[in-house]
């Protein structure tokens, strides 16, 4: 089910991010308890995992750099499907009164502060994702979980909208899309967009202290665990990287 809804991630979203976040969370609860915990989540956009987690009896926070109070509004007429997909996507519209303004990597919360630290395909958006995982280490109280996923940049998918040109390059792929469509890519290379790999941010998770980590691809079945393990490979073939990370008590 859950494939089959990727296509209509811009036409309902409502439907694709709830049906993920549905799937997120079972595959959560695989490593930690959901019910009664602390999580915050990390770049959620209009709070879809955040929702999710709340109806399972967490208790969550949603960070966002550009959250702002919204108005119970009725949803307006749209003339296309991405000016509709973008206003159900507003920062904070699932959320509101949950959700608070922050950098993920710099986020304003204290030490030890959440059950579980969890961001679902934020870390390929900043520009220094060494910073995102250390201050979701930070946050998270000891015996904690990290869940963190992204989208590698040589998949299918890397350059998000602008694939699979980024394959000759980011800033050709965003070039292109603009030539195309008349404006530029929501995900610009270099800004908003960034190409990381399997193995700088493995190197970067491996140097927590103590840190308990299991790594698979996202979305693909659990007995395709290996590909994670087969290096260059992996780059092209994992698509979207899992990695769990427990902090010791």
């Amino acid at each position: 089910m859950l494939f089959s809804t990727f296509r209509q991630e811009v036409a309902d979203p409502d439907r694709f991010y709830s049906v993920l976040a549905t799937d997120t969370a079972v595959q959560i609860s695989r490593f930690a308890r959901i019910p009664d915990a602390v999580i915050v989540d990390v770049g959620g956009g209009a709070g879809y995992f955040s929702q999710k987690f709340t109806e399972l009896g967490a208790h969550c926070l949603l960070v966002e750099p550009e959250a702002v109070p919204l108005l119970d509004e009725p949803m307006p007429n749209f003339e296309t499907e991405l000016e509709r997909h973008d206003w159900l996507c507003r920062p904070g519209r699932l959320m509101p009164g949950r959700t608070i303004a922050g950098d993920g990597m710099r986020l304003p919360l204290p030490d030890n502060f959440a059950d579980i630290s969890f961001s679902s395909n934020v870390l390929e958006h900043v520009p220094s994702p060494e910073a995102l995982i250390r201050e979701s280490w930070r946050i998270t109280k000891p015996g904690g979980t990290i869940y963190i996923s992204y989208t590698l940049w040589w998949s299918l998918w890397g350059g998000h909208e602008t694939s699979p040109w980024h394959f000759l390059g980011g800033h050709y792929a965003a070039r292109r899309f603009e030539k195309k469509h008349g404006r530029p890519p929501a995900n610009k290379f270099g800004t908003s967009l960034f190409g990381y790999r399997i193995a700088p941010m493995m190197k970067i998770i491996r140097e927590l202290p103590g840190a308990q980590i299991h790594a698979e691809p996202r979305y693909y079945p659990k007995w395709l665990r290996w590909l994670v393990f087969i290096p260059a490979i992996r780059e092209a073939t994992v698509w979207n990287l899992l990695v769990v990370i427990t902090k010791p008590a």
